[in-house]
């Protein structure tokens, strides 16, 4: 739910993966690319994610006729 509340309005999740005490991976798409890495800086201050380390694995801009998008997966890897 955390994750949902941090996504920017032009960014769909299309899928979390969490692994109990290890992992949380998010994949979905954007936009734009500056609203991944708002993201990013959302849950880094969220609560909920403040045991994990954060970072883009991928950030993949794909073009279309009306206009393009940029396809991403976000790690949050827990620490300690």
């Amino acid at each position: 739910r955390e994750a949902y509340q941090n996504c920017p309005a032009d960014t769909t999740l299309a899928n979390i993966s969490y692994e109990e005490d290890k992992q949380v991976i998010l994949r979905g798409s954007s936009a734009e690319l500056n609203s991944v890495f708002a993201f990013v800086s959302a849950l880094e201050k969220s609560p909920a994610f403040a045991k994990f380390g954060i970072k883009v694995r991928y950030a993949t801009k794909k073009k279309a006729v009306s206009a393009g998008s940029v396809d991403f997966e976000i790690a949050c890897l827990k620490e300690g």
